[in-house]
């Protein structure tokens, strides 16, 4: 009984796994990917963090840690990890964070069982 409208289509979006570098403490996230140009998303995504930093006032470990630098442009990325599905990339996330262990992460989120 679908009344003669198409069903929507599933979408996986790709997330992307990043750790940022501020001096030599480093932090990881995850973000979804923009219209498939990762420079762009990265710097999408950092601009967010500082702006959090800067404007709002977060008191984050990570949003401390930017408010001492000069200009958005220290902030350094990589890339670890492009994943399909938002579950699997949030699972991917906090198996890196485990086992990279990043100073600047501040995950409240409960652990998964």
């Amino acid at each position: 009984m679908n009344n003669g409208r198409k069903r929507k289509g599933r979408i996986d979006r790709t997330h992307l796994i990043y750790q940022l570098t501020v001096g030599k403490q480093k932090y990881i996230g995850i973000t979804f990917l923009r219209k498939g140009n990762v420079t762009k998303t990265m710097r999408g995504r950092i601009l967010q963090h500082w702006y959090n930093a800067t404007v709002r006032g977060h008191g984050w470990k990570l949003s401390e840690v930017l408010r001492t630098l000069d200009s958005v442009d220290d902030v350094g990325y990589e890339v670890l990890a492009k994943v399909k599905g938002k579950v699997k990339a949030h699972d991917v996330e906090r198996e890196l964070i485990a086992k990279i262990k990043p100073k600047l992460n501040t995950d409240i989120r409960p652990k998964k069982a």
